[in-house]
């Protein structure tokens, strides 16, 4: 996993994942999606640094047509040695995988990842202070953006934070729109704006390239000062999180 070459660990990702059946859609099959690649450039290598991480997923894919845990077995093959949290929102499904032993080794959350309380008493269940977060869950630009409102915190510093699929961001179904009653796929209470998270994040791309330089430019959605960087690739993005000091400039 710590291989120096990233195209081996990208390579060793996907090759892990196409070991299992189903294979997951992370790395495509079902999908377009090549997030392997972010997976092999990442995290397999923060993984062999700590291989006693503390991982959380949202999203068991109990919607996915060939049902819920794909991922789960690679994060147990990948890393035996993490503490692995999965949460998930429909609580039937859960019960039901349970009962097949696929989350043995797995610590589970239930509900709605877009309600606050929710995502509470999430962190409060599971002593929050992750090491890596995986956002694979409802994909609604109202749930992505609570629960990284409330996660990032959560996030210990060095740590990595990837969103998937977000290229379904401008898609009217999974956009809130109060105005618009005709075109909601997803509301709930706590969903209070018209968030599009592919632009919230294209927005703290833009305030770190003019970091030093800020030209006048006024963001609606303000970066968050511990946000080391954003890294983008087809449909998914990672954020890393400020460590410490060794990541700031030398001083003047």
């Amino acid at each position: 996993m710590g291989h120096p070459d990233s195209q081996e660990r990208i390579s060793h990702f996907k090759e892990t994942a196409k070991s299992f059946s189903p294979i997951t859609d992370k790395i495509g099959g079902t999908s377009e999606h090549r997030y392997h690649n972010m997976y092999g450039q990442f995290l397999l290598p923060f993984a062999a640094n700590k291989p006693d991480m503390k991982f959380l997923e949202i999203g068991l894919g109990c919607n996915m047509a060939y049902g819920p845990g794909a991922s789960v077995q690679i994060w147990k093959k990948l890393f035996p040695l993490a503490e692995l949290w999965e949460a998930e929102y429909v609580e039937e499904c859960v019960e039901t995988a349970e009962k097949k032993n696929q989350l043995d080794d797995i610590h589970v959350l239930v509900g709605d990842q877009a309600d606050k309380s929710v995502l509470d008493s999430w962190i409060e269940k599971s002593g929050g202070k992750f090491d890596i977060i995986i956002d694979d869950g409802g994909h609604h630009n109202c749930q992505i953006h609570n629960s990284f409102q409330k996660l990032w915190p959560q996030l210990n510093p060095g740590g990595y934070y990837f969103i998937e699929d977000l290229h379904v961001s401008l898609a009217q179904a999974y956009i809130h729109k109060k105005e618009e009653p005709h075109l909601k796929g997803y509301l709930h209470e706590d969903c209070d704006n018209n968030i599009v998270m592919s632009k919230v994040i294209s927005q703290w791309q833009q305030q770190l390239i003019f970091k030093t330089l800020g030209h006048g430019v006024k963001y609606e959605h303000k970066l968050p000062p511990d946000m080391l960087f954003v890294h983008c690739q087809a449909e998914a993005c990672v954020l890393g999180k400020r460590k410490d000091e060794v990541n700031d400039p030398l001083p003047r």
